[in-house]
């Protein structure tokens, strides 16, 4: 889909993308912004930045459009930063490990390989060393 179809589509014409073009040039820039990161109801993600001319008259925008996010099933987009947790590992129904027989967990390497490991494994960054059992499973 070119920019003229989505042009036609939503039923601007030149002038009136030249019009609008023309007013924001022309708006300042306002001092306060917040950016929700929200996925849609059919799964798309996607940035909603709201702008305001003041932090006060922001904060209390935020609610509403919040409320009304929720209203129509849009949901923020989860995202995990540096540092942030971890979510659970999961748990291979119906497998124990076979050196110690604790449960069996899956995991993925960064390029994306499945495996299963014992769930007593765990690995400290800060002496790079890994403690609890060594058993794991390369081809689950």
């Amino acid at each position: 889909m070119t920019d003229q179809d989505i042009k036609e589509h939503m039923g601007l014409g030149k002038a009136d993308v030249q019009d609008t073009i023309d007013m924001s040039a022309q708006l300042p820039e306002a001092p306060a912004s917040v950016t929700y990161t929200i996925e849609t109801g059919t799964g798309f993600n996607c940035l909603f930045t709201v702008r305001e001319m003041s932090g006060l008259a922001l904060l209390n925008k935020m609610p509403a459009i919040e409320s009304k996010f929720a209203e129509l099933g849009i949901k923020p987009q989860v995202k995990r930063s540096f540092g942030g947790p971890k979510p659970a590992p999961k748990v291979v129904e119906g497998r124990k490990c076979s050196k110690c027989d604790a449960d069996v967990v899956e995991g993925r390497t960064k390029a994306g390989k499945v495996f299963h490991k014992c769930s007593t494994q765990k690995y400290d960054f800060a002496t790079k060393q890994t403690s609890g059992c060594d058993w794991i499973d390369w081809e689950p």
